[in-house]
């Protein structure tokens, strides 16, 4: 009996030993799932495609088949079992991959861009991309010049984007890109830039804000007139001249910071900005032409810096109208204010600043 027993102990071990030298360390449950790329990028009408890998997690973690879905195939399709993915439209979309029991998922972002180029050699070639609502323009120089009646390459895909950036390289903005573009909220502009053309941004009227870059020198007219919701901007030293018509019709403008390196504002820059209150005109301005500030009607205390009184240019319509106005100017020159009959003219008190 004792033998019997020494001999079933022996066995049982031996069994258990075996087992152990058997087991498959791969043989665990999987406590999650990664696919080897978190974003695909396409151009809309290439039949380009992708494939996508899901990871098991962890690496010895027991292998089971993987499921692939798209939330949105007008935009991307994906092979269920293989994970190749295809661009369809434009647009964003989300390929999921789901392990089979269910448990495990995870999501790779698609982008499905509209592209293009413009300008032609010798000129600069600027590309512009439009995705996931946004319109970038990369490249170095000056994008072209258009027309307000012009047809820019963008303009069949308006409601795609409300937001343009413009990236470090590009030097010049061509006139009317986005004239009338009445979705268009936010824009980005690069330090590279010098200069803006005429109508860029006209009537561009859900544009609240915007940062012009420091080494901006050179203004085009009507570049942001009837933006009706743009509320603020500074506009940098290098800048010499206002424009005509440059805030024309912006009227819900209520604050403005003017370069201390101006010298002329011409006419109709500040038109019926309605609810501009106070300004500051620098030392150095000689000259405001005509109608400059006409219809600013809540435009009541003006300083001026100048210590001789710049020119002021005046025809039928008075370039100052706000009602009970007061012009504030350094105290040495009170009096050269006051014996100017322009300026008298135009404001109902002239003070001491």
């Amino acid at each position: 009996m004792k033998k019997l027993l020494v001999f079933t102990v022996s066995v049982a071990a031996v069994a258990m030993v075996a087992m152990a030298a058997c087991s498959d360390p791969a043989d665990v449950a999987a406590t999650g799932i990664t696919i080897d790329k978190p974003t695909l990028t396409f151009v809309e009408g290439t039949t380009e495609t992708q494939t996508l890998t899901a990871i098991l997690l962890p690496q010895n973690a027991i292998k089971q088949a993987v499921m692939w879905s798209s939330d949105n195939r007008e935009v991307a399709k994906v092979n269920s079992t293989t994970g190749e993915v295809s661009a369809v439209a434009y647009g964003t979309a989300n390929i999921t991959a789901t392990t089979r029991d269910g448990q495990h998922k995870a999501t790779c972002k698609v982008f499905v861009n509209i592209e293009g180029t413009v300008g032609a050699s010798p000129e600069p070639i600027i590309t512009w991309t439009i995705s996931d609502g946004t319109l970038t323009f990369s490249g170095k120089g000056q994008t072209p010049n258009y027309e307000y009646s012009d047809e820019t390459p963008w303009d069949t895909h308006m409601e795609k984007f409300d937001t343009v950036v413009f990236e470090e390289g590009i030097t010049l903005i061509g006139g009317s890109l986005f004239y009338e573009h009445t979705g268009l909220r936010s824009v980005s502009l690069p330090e590279s830039l010098v200069g803006i053309f005429s109508n860029v941004f006209f009537g561009c009227t859900a544009l609240t804000e915007i940062e012009l870059p420091s080494g901006l020198q050179m203004l085009g007219g009507s570049a942001f007139g009837n933006c009706t919701a743009l509320e603020s901007i500074a506009i940098p030293d290098g800048v010499t001249i206002i424009p005509s018509n440059f805030f024309r019709g912006c009227t819900s403008l209520a604050n403005v910071t003017l370069p201390a390196d101006l010298e002329e504002i011409e006419d109709n820059a500040f038109a019926d900005c309605a609810a501009l209150t106070s300004l500051v005109i620098p030392v150095g301005v000689e000259r405001i032409k005509t109608r400059a500030f006409n219809g600013c009607t809540a435009l009541a205390n003006v300083t001026v810096l100048a210590v001789e009184p710049p020119a002021l240019l005046q025809d039928a319509a008075p370039s100052f109208n706000a009602e009970g106005d007061t012009l504030h100017v350094p105290a040495s020159t009170v009096e050269a204010y006051r014996e100017d009959a322009v300026w008298s003219a135009a404001f109902d008190e002239i003070v001491a600043i």
